[in-house]
């Protein structure tokens, strides 16, 4: 029976130089084999366009606490997509090395591991530095790499009643603004990894000051 390989990445998150060299690298080689991967998911525009908002961000950061803090926010949106373009790349190779390889990621017999995360846990909620704001502290432990929603509502038991105050932020990100000072809302928040999404942790009660 013939090896089946997978596309995989060897890089983390945060490492924004390798997240870029990479990307950069998937971009040319799926513009160059496009008979092989005609409908790339995300497109090659997407990843070109967040790709070019990762280089500009390592060159500002330089020295830079605010600018890392951006940065290192983008290698994980860039690493993200990155992430769904191998659940493309292998579904279009099929284990075929050679194809793989004209993809621009590295191919392995290990299979790159993509799972749902966990069910995040609020550990608090707490003023922000600007009125009628809040942050919101999450557990440690789901993994790196993620991107988080944020909900909140007046009333919990109603499904429909929650409104997306947040979506796709990293974790230092989780800064709730506009609220309404003394009014009690709920909150809750849910991890991404790529395009697989978990489940919305317990709703936390909170009043703005």
């Amino acid at each position: 029976m013939a090896k089946k390989f997978f596309a995989v990445m060897h890089c983390k998150p945060k490492q924004s130089a390798a997240v870029n060299k990479l990307c950069t690298r998937v971009i040319k080689y799926l513009g160059d084999n496009a008979a092989d991967f005609a409908t790339p998911n995300p497109t090659i525009l997407i990843l070109t366009n967040e790709n070019a908002k990762l280089t500009s961000l390592i060159g500002e950061a330089k020295g830079n606490t605010l600018k890392k803090d951006a940065r290192d926010a983008q290698s994980i949106v860039v690493y993200n997509l990155l992430q769904n373009e191998i659940i493309y790349v292998d579904g279009v190779a099929k284990g075929n090395k050679v194809l793989i390889d004209e993809s621009g990621f590295d191919a392995s017999l290990e299979p790159h591991v993509h799972t749902n995360p966990d069910k995040p846990v609020i550990k608090k909620i707490v003023d922000g530095k600007a009125p009628a704001t809040a942050k919101i502290l999450i557990e440690k432990g789901l993994g790196t790499g993620l991107l988080f929603t944020a909900q909140t509502t007046l009333t919990p038991a109603v499904e429909s009643s929650w409104v997306t105050m947040l979506d796709h932020v990293s974790r230092p990100k989780l800064i709730l603004i506009g609220l309404v000072r003394a009014q009690e809302i709920f909150v809750r928040v849910r991890a991404a990894d790529g395009s697989l999404k978990g489940d919305y942790s317990t709703p936390v009660p909170f009043i703005a000051r």
